[in-house]
């Protein structure tokens, strides 16, 4: 991991050990990973349904809404999918530094 990575997550990931202890830490940041991947997964199905649609469609009128309700699925999934690479940076710090924790004692 890079080093910038690890420290924009540091304090974060430190306070929720000292709160919650590494075991829950460890569930909270797994949950959170899950519940992001499910997310992404329930839009990108939304999209491709949607895209199937457009391509189906006679109607211009329903087309151009369908295109519309299809630019806002991908701009949910631009930023479900910055969610999720945030969640997968703070697993990681989180491994390090539970590993650089056991390291020192």
């Amino acid at each position: 991991m890079e080093k910038s990575i690890y420290l924009k997550h540091y304090d974060i990931i430190k306070e929720l050990v000292n709160r919650l202890g590494c075991d829950n830490t460890d569930n909270y940041l797994r949950d959170k990973l899950s519940d992001s991947s499910k997310e992404v997964a329930k839009i990108r199905e939304r999209i491709h349904n949607l895209m199937e649609s457009i391509t189906l469609q006679s109607n211009s009128d329903e087309r151009l809404h369908l295109q519309y309700e299809l630019q806002e699925y991908t701009d949910i999934l631009s930023s479900l999918l910055q969610s999720l690479k945030t969640a997968d940076e703070m697993y990681l710090c989180y491994k390090s530094y539970i590993n650089c924790k056991t390291c020192n004692h």
